[in-house]
């Protein structure tokens, strides 16, 4: 196991790790979830303000031209709803109304399972039913079945700091 690797590919140290122990975010932490937070905004903001001008100018052609298609109507429909949600999910993204279960941190202790899917090559680590996908380079850091504590959360349920805890002993033979 190489933890330097793990601490430099997850973007951690021992204060962000202390801090996380402690069942808090480190400021360096609270920085990346805020400028996460700014670009789920911008995201949100541009998708929510598309489909409003989409509705918009839908809505204006209808009126010009008065034909009243069922599928552009619905169409219209989809638009606004998709507007309303997402501009409001932005309005509370920058209001800091972030959901709780969002913004609280999260420990999962457990033996680690790395897999890689066979269509896409793209590689997983999975402790207890959770799963998160990581670069195949770095997997080569964990060993199976080895006890890890990961302490992860924000918007994306990203894993903030993990630390080794034990590897699993041999079965005992007589």
């Amino acid at each position: 196991m190489d933890d330097q690797a793990l601490r430099d590919y997850f973007q951690f140290d021992e204060y962000d790790l202390t801090a996380n122990r402690n069942g808090e975010y480190s400021e360096k932490q609270k920085q990346r979830l805020a400028k996460q937070d700014k670009g789920r905004f911008n995201t949100e903001l541009i998708i929510g303000l598309v489909a409003l001008a989409i509705f918009l100018i839908l809505l204006g052609v209808l009126f010009f031209f008065r034909d009243y298609d069922v599928a552009v109507m619905v169409f219209m429909a989809i638009c606004l709803v998709v507007a309303y949600y997402t501009l409001r999910s932005a309005y509370n993204t920058n209001k800091g109304n972030v959901p709780k279960e969002v913004r609280e941190l999260k420990k999962l202790e457990g033996p680690v399972r790395i897999d890689q899917d066979e269509r896409s090559n793209d590689v997983y680590l999975h402790i207890q039913g959770e799963r998160w996908d990581i670069e195949d380079g770095i997997a080569s850091s964990f060993h199976q079945g080895d006890t890890y504590t990961v302490y992860y959360g924000g918007n994306e349920g990203d894993i903030l700091s993990l630390e080794w805890v034990s590897t699993p002993t041999a079965a005992k033979t007589p």
